[in-house]
């Protein structure tokens, strides 16, 4: 949360922030495009450093899954998040059993 209040700050300032997008927010990319302020999500940015152009992006373009086979990708991101929820629920239920999934170290 650190991170994204300095973030934050920085767009109020007119600070320019590019969200790149990558294969774990595959759902961000259909927002390609998006500019608010000076916060744009984006797949790629050039941007120029010391007279040359710098290239940034995900490196999941190189991912021959993401290229060929995006339904793959987006299966697993939705088995990733299924499992996400899953574990919470696991942890929920064993907190409600009196079992602490992850016990503090006594000290």
């Amino acid at each position: 949360m650190k991170v994204v209040k300095y973030l934050m700050g920085w767009i109020a300032k007119g600070i320019k922030v590019h969200y790149i997008t990558g294969n774990h927010d595959e759902m961000l990319r259909k927002f390609t495009g998006f500019q608010m302020g000076s916060l744009s999500i984006v797949n790629k940015v050039v941007l120029p450093i010391h007279g040359k152009k710098a290239w940034f992006f995900h490196g999941d373009v190189f991912d021959v899954t993401m290229q060929h086979s995006k339904w793959v990708a987006k299966l697993g991101a939705k088995g990733y998040d299924f499992l996400i929820l899953l574990n919470r629920a696991i942890n929920f239920l064993s907190k409600q059993l009196g079992s602490d999934p992850f016990p503090c170290p006594k000290k």
